[in-house]
C-alpha cells in the first residue's frame, strides 16, 4: 500500500517511489544550439569553463599589489616645505620615495621627494624634498604623487611591511526555469515541419531560449541575495554579469555617439592593460560594422573562421588581439530606437570568466529537461528546461566595455 503524507512534497518521497518522470542532460547539447545565439555561454561551455560547486554562494577572493600612487591633500604644499598631509592613508612608510609628475608635454626631470617619517595618523608625512638634487618645486592641491620604490642606507631599522588585504567576492547561482505544455491530442497529432512530434521541436525551441536567457543575464545580470523574497520566506539569487563588473571598474569608455577611431583606440589600451593579450570581444553589429571598415587601412584583420561552433573574426591592434564575435542579443528595443544595448562592446579575458553549476548530494543542476514534470490528472504533459548556475567574474580590471556607440566616422 501507497504511504500517505501531509504537506510540502519533498525529494523524500520521490526516492522512496520511481514515478513517471524523466530527465534528460542536455548541458551539452547547449552549446551546440545555435552557437552564435549567446556566443558568451557558448564558449565557456565550449573551451570546458564551467565546474560544480556544492553551495548556491559563489565566494572566491582577489588581491593586487600595494598602491602606487597618492594624493597629497587640498592644501598642497610650497616649494621646500618639508611637512605635507596626504588626502587619504596611502600605503607610505618611511624610506619611500616620491615623485611629484609634470604635465605629459614636460621633459624636465621632477621632483623626487624622500619620506623620512610617517606620523602615526598614516596621512602625515616628514620628507626631504628635492631629493637626489632634482629641483623642489609647489606642489597643486590634490596633486598625484608615484611612489617609485624605497631607499634605505645602510644597516638601517627593519623596515614597515605594507599588507593588502585580499577582498572576497560574491556571486550566486541563478534557477533558470523555462516550461511548455502539451495536450496529448497535440503530442499524437503528425504535424508538418516536425518530424519527431510537436513535442520535440518545441524542446528544441526553448532550449535555444533557454540559452538565450541565460547568456543575457550572463552580460547584463548582478549579484544579488534575498533570503526572504518578498516576505515568502524562500531565498532568490541572481548571478553576476559581466555588464555590472565592467561598468564599476572605472575601464568603461563613453564612445560619445559616433565612434571614432581614436576612441576606438583608446578603448583597446584600456582593454589591454591587464591580462592576456588575447581577449574575447563580443560586439553589437554596429561595432563590428565599425571594425570591418576601419580593417582596410587601420587594423589588422584576419578572414572570418569559426572556432568552437561560433564565427569569429580575429582582430590584431597595437596592445593585443581581439576573438571578434557578433552577439545580435545586444540590440536596442526596437529598430530606430535609442534604448538598448546596440550600442555596446565588451573585451572579456576568458581565463578569469567560468560558469559553476550546483550539483551536490546526487541533485545535478546542470542544464536539464524534467519530462511530465508536473502530474496533476490533466490530459496532457507539463515538462520544464532547468538550469541552476552562475557566473563567476574574476579580476575587474582585466575586463572593459565600450558604450555608446551609435555610428562611427571614416577616420
Amino acid at each position: 500500500m501507497a504511504e500517505q503524507f501531509l504537506g510540502v512534497r519533498t525529494t523524500f518521497q520521490t526516492d522512496q517511489a520511481p514515478e513517471n518522470r524523466i530527465v534528460r542532460r542536455v548541458d551539452d547539447e547547449l552549446s551546440l544550439l545555435e552557437p552564435n545565439e549567446g556566443p558568451l555561454i557558448t564558449l565557456l561551455l565550449q573551451l570546458k569553463k564551467r565546474s560544480s560547486v556544492d553551495t548556491p554562494r559563489l565566494e572566491w577572493y582577489e588581491d593586487d599589489y600595494v598602491a602606487r600612487w597618492v594624493n597629497i591633500s587640498a592644501a598642497g604644499a610650497a616649494s621646500g616645505v618639508t611637512t605635507f598631509v596626504l588626502a587619504a592613508p596611502g600605503m607610505v612608510v618611511a624610506g619611500d620615495m616620491l615623485v611629484v609628475p609634470g604635465v605629459v608635454t614636460s621633459n624636465a626631470i621632477p621632483e623626487i621627494i624622500r619620506v623620512t617619517a610617517v606620523n602615526t595618523d598614516g596621512i602625515t608625512l616628514t620628507v626631504q624634498r628635492g631629493f637626489a638634487g632634482t629641483t623642489t618645486g609647489a606642489i597643486a592641491a590634490s596633486a598625484p604623487l608615484r611612489i617609485i620604490g624605497p631607499s634605505y642606507q645602510e644597516n638601517d631599522p627593519f623596515p614597515n611591511s605594507k599588507v593588502r588585504r585580499p577582498t572576497a567576492i560574491l556571486s550566486y547561482t541563478q534557477i533558470f526555469r523555462t516550461s511548455c505544455q502539451f495536450s496529448k491530442t497535440q503530442v499524437a497529432t503528425k504535424t508538418y515541419n516536425a518530424p519527431g512530434g510537436e513535442r520535440q521541436r518545441e524542446h528544441k525551441k526553448k532550449l535555444k531560449e533557454h540559452k538565450i536567457a541565460i547568456n543575457s543575464s550572463f552580460l547584463f545580470g548582478k549579484a544579488s541575495e534575498t533570503m526572504d523574497y518578498a516576505g515568502t520566506g524562500r531565498p532568490l539569487r541572481t548571478t553576476m554579469g559581466v555588464n555590472s563588473v565592467v561598468s564599476t571598474n572605472g575601464t568603461a569608455v563613453d564612445a560619445g555617439g559616433s565612434l571614432t577611431y581614436k576612441t576606438f583606440e583608446e578603448f583597446s589600451r584600456r582593454a589591454f592593460r591587464y591580462g592576456k593579450n588575447t581577449k574575447l570581444l563580443i560586439g553589437a553589429p554596429i561595432v563590428k560594422s565599425a571594425i570591418s571598415f576601419w580593417g582596410f587601412s587601420k587594423l589588422m584583420l584576419s578572414p572570418g573562421e569559426t572556432r568552437l561552433g561560433v564565427n569569429i573574426q580575429k582582430v590584431t591592434t597595437a596592445h593585443g588581439t581581439w576573438l571578434l564575435a557578433n552577439d545580435w542579443m545586444l540590440e536596442n528595443s526596437a529598430q530606430g530606437s535609442s534604448t538598448g544595448f546596440g550600442g555596446m562592446a565588451f573585451s572579456l579575458d576568458l581565463d578569469q570568466l567560468e560558469m559553476r553549476y550546483l550539483n551536490a548530494n546526487g541533485e545535478n543542476r546542470n542544464t536539464h529537461i524534467i519530462e511530465n514534470a508536473v502530474r496533476d490528472g490533466r490530459d496532457g504533459y507539463m515538462d520544464e528546461i532547468l538550469t541552476e548556475a552562475g557566473l563567476i567574474v574574476k579580476q575587474p580590471l582585466y575586463h572593459t566595455k565600450i558604450y555608446n556607440v551609435t555610428d562611427f566616422t571614416t577616420t
